[in-house]
């Protein structure tokens, strides 16, 4: 296929799809040739079709319809995520007014944002759940468990919906994640964001409520609205990426994320957002604004080398890098004039890879071989220490674990 890579008058083309591939039952030999043949041919794509063959000139896969697009057309299909102020619907006044219907859950932060939500619920039932070691009432509608143990979660519903499912849970557990700067910190961010979430929805799906009650999960100064600078807890965006998932999985919840300004102690915007819900499940709130998540189409530079990004006095790091995607990874960036390469991975490598990164060596390159797991953040530190005394600093890093 890398014959294949650069089409008429010299314009690159890369893999858009293809119609069918089936593979040859059996062990068979190893591809030795490519019989290919083309199909259809434009100003921008081509259509192939082709088989490869192994020394005997058996099938070995059979690709049909396989279609290449030059990178012209590709640039025109790119988007990347933007955040778009929406017009005004309703003032944070008339927010303030609406009354709220059901029985709230509110998962408190220490803040202060759920007392002052359980304010604006007044006359309204609901219950407030702190974070805690043990399941607890701290009095009627109140009550603490622990975020990460699914028996608590089992607790808190027999004792306070057993009669009545809820309207509306929000979830302000993730302020409360601190700096991931530790590793005590990562499992607090895991338990109070991630665990909280995954017992929370999986109880509430289990329940045999006539209606779902919608989910909200707030978080603070999480998403680049405006630009890098609006990014003050990173680590809150674990919710984002979690409850994506959710809305696939469960799209009954309707789960929305609420994003707020740092330091923002007006409850008037957060509360329009629970209190009028639309169709925006991302919603972003700024100086009393309301921002949502829209794609826009990302142009790149017409002309761009790879090679001039990549430095032979740099390590270049492939988490994974033991693996075949990783390796693919670490040869590529050697093709580019990377000098420097250290594979992470979880452990040593096999023989085989042992031969081929012995091969990259007699080649007059430095790889570097570490051995740790990029979940344990202890075990990533050693390695990265050890790298950094005896290899140039790093240069990039290609995630393939």
């Amino acid at each position: 296929l890398g014959l294949l890579t650069e089409g008429p008058s010299g314009r690159t083309y890369v893999p858009a799809g293809l119609e069918s591939l089936r593979i040859a039952a059996g062990t068979l030999g190893k591809p030795v040739w490519v019989a290919c043949s083309l199909r259809e041919s434009e100003r921008d794509a081509m259509v192939l079709d082709f088989t490869l063959l192994d020394a005997e000139e058996r099938s070995l896969l059979e690709v049909r319809g396989f279609r290449i697009v030059a990178a012209a057309r590709l640039n025109s299909l790119l988007h990347s995520v933007r955040w778009k102020k929406l017009p005004p619907t309703a003032t944070a006044d008339a927010g303030r007014r609406a009354q709220p219907c059901g029985r709230w859950l509110i998962l408190a932060d220490q803040s202060g944002l759920a007392a002052r939500l359980a304010a604006e619920l007044a006359g309204v039932e609901h219950v407030v759940v702190r974070a805690g070691a043990q399941f607890a009432s701290d009095g009627p509608g109140r009550y603490q468990l622990d975020p990460s143990d699914r028996a608590q979660w089992q607790q808190l519903f027999a004792a306070a919906f057993a009669d009545q499912a809820p309207s509306t849970i929000v979830h302000l557990w993730s302020l409360d994640a601190r700096t991931i700067d530790t590793s005590v910190a990562l499992d607090d961010a895991q338990r109070l964001i991630c665990t909280s979430t995954l017992h929370l929805t999986q109880l509430v799906a289990a329940q045999a409520w006539a209606r779902a009650p919608r989910v909200f999960f707030v978080t603070r100064a999480a998403q680049a609205v405006r630009g890098s600078e609006d990014v003050r807890h990173p680590e809150q965006a674990l919710m984002w990426g979690f409850a994506a998932t959710l809305a696939q999985e469960h799209p009954e919840l309707q789960p929305a994320l609420i994003d707020l300004e740092d330091a923002d102690s007006d409850v008037a915007p957060l509360w329009a957002a629970l209190t009028r819900p639309d169709d925006e499940s991302r919603v972003a709130l700024r100086a009393g604004e309301r921002w949502v998540p829209r794609l826009a189409k990302l142009s790149l530079p017409q002309s761009h080398s790879p090679a001039q990004r990549v430095s032979a006095d740099r390590t270049y790091l492939v988490s994974g890098g033991l693996g075949d995607l990783g390796f693919v990874a670490a040869e590529r960036l050697i093709a580019l004039g990377a000098r420097h390469i250290a594979l992470l991975g979880r452990s040593a490598p096999s023989p085989k890879r042992a031969a081929q990164l012995e091969q990259l060596r007699s080649q007059g390159n430095a790889i570097y071989v570490l051995s740790a797991d990029v979940t344990d953040r202890d075990s990533l530190q050693r390695a990265l220490a050890g790298l950094r005394r005896s290899a140039p600093a790093i240069g990039g890093v290609v995630h393939a674990a």
